[in-house]
């Protein structure tokens, strides 16, 4: 994990920035909107658009937070790399793991999973995005300064 999180941030465009809480506010935003919409398109049966929808929401709530510690990821699978590595609080990676998996099913080989599947994943995800923005309105200045140490002290070896 933490080759791959020196990679990120060497070559993959990972930064440390400032925190930014306008963003995070945004991104929190977006993520229960495409919770919302989710929803509606799973209950339309759209069950290819839901999937992505489902993984976006919470790839949306997790870089929210990643934005408020201060850094910034446009590749996903780093933006995972680096909050499983950063976060020690419950947050069940798993499901955003599982979550993207089925998207990329569903997106590039047209494999969706049943509806009772994707409602059971529409429930994960509600919890997911729920115990992401907590964690993130619970964190402090000092918190943030330890993440922010620690991924340095990782990159900076």
């Amino acid at each position: 994990m933490e080759t791959k999180i020196i990679w990120c941030f060497k070559k993959a465009g990972a930064k440390i920035i400032d925190p930014n809480m306008n963003m995070q506010a945004s991104f929190i935003k977006l993520a229960i909107q495409t919770l919302k919409s989710a929803e509606m398109t799973l209950n339309q049966k759209d069950f290819v658009w839901a999937t992505s929808m489902i993984y976006y929401a919470e790839y949306y709530a997790l870089y929210s937070l990643l934005l408020k510690i201060g850094i910034k990821s446009e590749n996903h699978e780093c933006s995972l790399e680096i909050a499983e590595f950063l976060i020690d609080k419950p947050i069940n990676f798993d499901d955003i793991k599982r979550a993207k998996k089925l998207r990329i099913d569903a997106q590039y080989y047209l494999k969706t999973a049943s509806d009772n599947e994707l409602q059971n994943e529409l429930k994960n995800a509600k919890v997911f995005v729920n115990k992401v923005i907590d964690i993130a309105s619970r964190l402090g200045t000092k918190e943030i300064k330890e993440y922010r140490n620690k991924i340095l002290k990782l990159i900076e070896n």
